[in-house]
């Protein structure tokens, strides 16, 4: 099923008419936006966009048989990103509350794979997600923000081959997707990464009964949590304890040898940490060979 991004939101809310309706497992294709709504043509777009209009999220869609306490599971099988992706620099944004005075917009060229940064700095294309969520339990949160539902996570191991486990608050699960991104580093320090539209192929399943306090998900290599908290000192000490109580649980741990366990081999990560979004997002990680879970092997 392909999903346009005709139909997109700057809010995320279990109240919102769906976009599209399905029943799980099914493959899915969605398109999005970048996160200036692909406003930006070329370097001379230095106007300042609201924050309520920031982080377009195509959704939501409805899976008809996910329902509350349950467990979205989201495995992104292809991102593709389209060409002319762009970075902003804005007075107040990010780090850039002092130091930078004026504006600046890169619009970057992609070309076999590689983004022409500039005449002599070329990136890889790593395409990755921003923005993903289900539905809140209640009320309704602007797309740059985030919580246990999900959100404005900026994780960068959200990039083909992963699964996110999303947690379900209300029937429908109201999944939303937006924010890719070109190439993203650790924090987004300035505020925006190389923001880009594009398509991603996901395949959504529902884990019936599997409640979830926080996202989760797994990489190749990599079991992380992550989520949206009001301070870099809140994310710290709530998110290391959702992550050892998951570990915990999952891996019959006492909850002592778990908090041991991510101090002594698990990195504790910011993976955005612009304060306009009014907050920070957070990841932990840990290496699947520390547990010994094995390839074909389900994290939940």
């Amino acid at each position: 099923m392909y999903i346009p991004a005709t139909k997109y939101t700057y809010v995320i809310s279990a109240d919102q008419e769906p976009v599209a309706t399905i029943d799980a497992p099914k493959q899915i294709t969605v398109q999005t936006l970048d996160a200036s709504t692909n406003r930006v043509k070329n370097a001379s777009n230095i106007e300042y966009i609201p924050v309520t209009e920031v982080n377009p999220a195509t959704g939501p869609v409805c899976i008809k048989n996910a329902g509350s306490g349950d467990t979205l599971a989201v495995k992104i099988l292809d991102i593709r990103v389209a060409d002319m992706p762009h970075i902003k620099l804005w007075p107040g944004l990010g780090i850039c509350q002092t130091n930078v005075r004026s504006p600046i917009t890169k619009v970057c060229r992609i070309n076999n794979g590689m983004i022409e940064f500039s005449p002599s700095i070329r990136l890889p294309v790593q395409p990755m997600i921003g923005v993903i969520a289900t539905g809140p339990a209640m009320g309704s949160f602007p797309t740059v923000s985030g919580g246990n539902y999900g959100g404005n996570l900026d994780n960068k191991l959200l990039i083909p081959g992963t699964t996110i486990y999303l947690p379900v608050f209300s029937d429908g699960g109201h999944l939303f997707v937006g924010d890719l991104h070109a190439s993203m580093g650790d924090g987004e320090l300035c505020g925006l990464a190389l923001e880009a539209s594009g398509e991603v192929d996901l395949q959504i399943d529902v884990l019936r009964g599997r409640e979830l306090r926080v996202p989760v998900g797994e990489s190749d290599d990599t079991i992380f949590a992550c989520c949206f908290y009001s301070s870099c000192e809140e994310a710290i000490e709530k998110l290391s304890w959702e992550f050892a109580s998951f570990l915990r649980n999952r891996f019959r741990l006492t909850l002592e040898d778990a908090v041991m366990l991510i101090s002594a081999a698990a990195d504790f990560r910011f993976s955005q940490c612009a304060p306009d979004s009014g907050g920070v997002s957070a990841r932990l990680e840990i290496d699947k060979r520390v547990l010994a879970v094995k390839e074909s092997e389900s994290l939940l």
